[in-house]
């Protein structure tokens, strides 16, 4: 199953984050296959990778995406940068590409 088939039924906004993540490492939805695990699907963090310039960079784009739609993520407390950079840190813990080797 790739990442686009399982956002189809994903909201227009969380879908937006995920097609900027693939962006930033030259991909699209359609080509980041999922692999299955258990019951679920899980993402291929080790196949794809960035720099941590390249991750803080996304990360700052995704702050500023949250507050700017933050009614749409339904966290209307993410006027407070604290929280928004909570939010995006366990968003990318969970989701961050592998770091290149330098």
């Amino acid at each position: 199953m790739t990442l686009k088939e399982e956002l189809k039924d994903a909201l227009p906004h969380e879908r937006k984050t995920f097609i900027e993540l693939c962006k930033r490492v030259g991909l699209k939805l359609e080509d980041v296959e999922l692999k299955k695990e258990g019951d679920g699907w899980a993402f291929p963090f080790g196949e794809y990778t960035w720099t941590k310039e390249e991750e803080k960079d996304y990360g700052e784009w995704l702050t500023d995406y949250v507050y700017k739609n933050r009614r749409k993520f339904k966290i209307s407390y993410a006027t407070k940068k604290r929280i928004r950079d909570s939010y995006v840190g366990m968003f990318l813990l969970n989701y961050s590409w592998k770091y290149t080797e330098d």
